[in-house]
């Protein structure tokens, strides 16, 4: 589920009979007015917000000097270990230009940076990652290089998930709804073959969860190396190996994002299947 939160900052003063108008700077243009933005439990978020008329900090690093650009200034609080931050132009031709990204070591007070990234472009993307201990609050800057204006941040904040297990009995248990990045394996076939496989499933990994709330179960995974992937959801809560609840098999869906969705056409035709009511107290792999 995406939130977006819309920061628009406006104002004017006249000045004289000359008519000049200067209009407000942002609220967050400086550290100690950081806007605070607060992660939902699955530790992803993405707002948009604006360095439109912001005021130079006066601190520069290897990712924003020698100008510096008009920095604004976020906070949030860390939910897992690794944190990655994207800035991205939006509503051209409002966007800001050449985004650039800063996250100090501390607070406010402290002009030493952890880390920094500046887009290639005009209308490139800039990306920062760093760790932090879940609990502690991340402060970062946003600045533009070529252009002020309009922009999203999107912000990541999870734990590092433990390999997969290599069949039922060793499968790797997914806790909450925080996405991750599966670590790479080398398994080879567990023997397991679901029925709409035409052979046992190669090269498979298990994850397995339990059910806190009944409800409906939708869940997305994407392919990271160009690869074709195939899946099956059992209901695991009497033991192994369960009792089969979807299967998707397909061979032409390379690379491609798969998993259960309410817009899925089906099973057969794509590599998303419909969503299915899950039971509170089941465990399903």
């Amino acid at each position: 589920m995406r939130f977006q939160f819309v920061f628009i900052l406006a104002g004017f003063l006249l000045f004289g009979s000359a008519g000049k108008v200067a209009f407000a700077q942002p609220a967050n243009d400086n550290c100690i007015y950081a806007q605070s933005i607060v992660l939902p439990p699955s530790g992803e978020i993405c707002i948009q917000s604006s360095n439109l008329n912001a005021s130079p900090d006066g601190i520069f690093n290897g990712c924003n000097g020698p100008t510096g650009g008009n920095e604004v200034w976020f906070s949030y609080v860390a939910h897992g270990l690794n944190n990655t931050i994207t800035a991205y132009p939006i509503n051209a031709p409002n966007n800001a230009q050449q985004l650039a990204l800063t996250i100090p070591d501390g607070n406010c007070t402290n002009t030493v940076i952890n880390t920094c990234a500046a887009a290639a472009g005009p209308n490139d993307t800039a990306t920062v990652t760093w760790n932090f201990a879940p609990g502690t609050t991340v402060w970062f800057e946003v600045t533009s290089l070529m252009g002020d204006g309009d922009f999203e941040i999107c912000i990541q904040s999870w734990n590092p998930q433990p390999a997969p297990g290599s069949d039922c009995a060793t499968a790797t248990r997914i806790c909450n709804k925080q996405s991750f990045i599966s670590v790479d394996t080398s398994y080879g076939s567990s023997g397991l073959q679901p029925s709409c496989f035409g052979l046992p499933a190669d090269e498979d990994v298990y994850y397995k969860f339990s059910v806190s709330k009944t409800g409906t179960l939708e869940w997305t995974a994407t392919p990271v190396d160009n690869v074709e992937m195939d899946w099956a959801l059992y209901d695991i809560t009497g033991g192994c190996p369960g009792i089969e609840v979807a299967c998707n098999y397909t061979t032409w869906f390379i690379n491609y994002s798969f998993g259960m969705s309410s817009t899925s056409p089906g099973c057969p035709f794509s590599q998303f299947c419909p969503p299915i009511i899950v039971t509170q107290g089941s465990t399903y792999l």
